[in-house]
């Protein structure tokens, strides 16, 4: 993939995954993206080879969810990860107020494709 339809790619996926937040009432201002390149600058120790960072303030709904505080958390997680799927992404908490969009392996995608009934 070259840089610019990489570009566009993750540019259309974070507004998916906005559009979806604005839908559950997630509030914009409690979370946050990150390009690889700006998350190894804050020297974090986790996350460090996902494709994208997501960030989210510490007891926001973002926060609830992904932790599982609160009982829509499940459908919520399980809705982003149909969401990145589509992607060939999958979603994984690195720490309570952040987590990574990792490429899915290529080995996993093949699966995936010959055995769309899987849940990841």
């Amino acid at each position: 993939m070259n840089k610019s339809h990489l570009l566009f790619f993750k540019r259309e996926f974070k507004q998916v995954i906005s559009a979806f937040f604005e839908d559950e009432d997630v509030e914009p201002y409690y979370y946050k993206f990150y390009e690889p390149i700006a998350w190894k600058e804050r020297k974090e120790p986790y996350g460090n080879n996902a494709e994208l960072i997501l960030t989210c303030g510490n007891f926001s709904s973002l926060f609830q969810y992904l932790n599982g505080y609160v009982e829509e958390g499940i459908q919520i997680q399980k809705t982003i990860q149909r969401i990145t799927k589509k992607y060939n992404l999958y979603f994984e908490l690195c720490t309570e107020w952040y987590g990574g969009f990792y490429n899915i392996p290529k080995e996993d995608l093949n699966e995936i494709k010959h055995n769309p009934l899987r849940e990841m």
